[in-house]
């Protein structure tokens, strides 16, 4: 490009360049930026030419995909079969509140089941068993008063071959006061303690923490020891008998 001198102009504001010949008045477009005109430019070093990129080119268009690469074909049944799916899932909302019935037309047991007929015969044996076993329910109240001295509330002895399964059991002051009460099992010589509350108040509980058996020869007994003036002592059991 010429040197450009500042020097007086025949227009004001103006630059003049030089051309190797004469003065000239460069040329600027609408925003005064001055315009040149590249008349060559080589291309840097390593810059790729047309050339290598049209090979580059060349090369994209004919190259084949790598095995095992999935087809055009191969991506449209894809699209295909992913389109089936998503009409099924709205199938399938579109009917979620209807029922799905089907018919079976067999089914067999499988090995080893157990048939209707056997089941049968199981229920029946458990019935008769219990009409022979659990054929009665049990049941105890009694009471006793004093002021002085222990104080017993003792059901009936029970009787071979039965047994009773005592499955609730209490007993309490109603009036009065005692040392402590018990629950137990007395076989006539040995009194087998199963429940104790000391210095209970009236009408405070004490029940039975689980169920107890009684065989032949032996009684439920509730005890309160060492009883106050005007006591009355209570006591109360339900169970079932069981036939052996």
């Amino acid at each position: 490009m010429p040197d450009i001198y500042p020097l007086e102009s025949p227009e004001p504001g103006a630059a003049l360049g030089w051309d190797g010949a004469d003065y000239r008045v460069p040329k600027v477009d609408t925003d005064h930026h001055p315009q040149v005109d590249v008349l060559s430019s080589a291309l840097p070093a390593g810059a790729a030419t047309q050339a290598t990129l049209a090979a580059i080119l060349a090369e994209l268009l004919t190259h084949t995909l790598p095995t095992g690469a999935a087809t055009e074909a191969t991506l449209a049944q894809i699209l295909t079969a992913a389109q089936l799916i998503d009409d099924l899932r709205g199938a399938l909302l579109s009917v979620a509140t209807d029922q799905l019935r089907a018919a079976v037309v067999s089914s067999a047991l499988p090995a080893g089941a157990a048939t209707q007929a056997t089941l049968a015969a199981l229920l029946t044996e458990l019935q008769t068993l219990n009409l022979q076993h659990f054929n009665s329910v049990w049941r105890f109240t009694g009471s006793a008063a004093g002021g002085a001295g222990d104080l017993d509330v003792d059901s009936p002895v029970l009787v071979a071959p039965d047994l009773v399964v005592v499955q609730n059991a209490m007993c309490w002051l109603s009036a009065g006061s005692c040392a402590s009460m018990t629950i137990a099992a007395f076989d006539g010589a040995v009194v087998y303690g199963v429940a104790r509350l000391a210095a209970p108040a009236v009408d405070v509980v004490l029940p039975l923490p689980s169920p107890m058996v009684l065989t032949a020869g032996e009684r439920l007994r509730f005890r309160a020891f060492t009883v106050g003036a005007g006591t009355t002592f209570q006591g109360r059991a339900v169970g079932y008998y069981v036939s052996t």
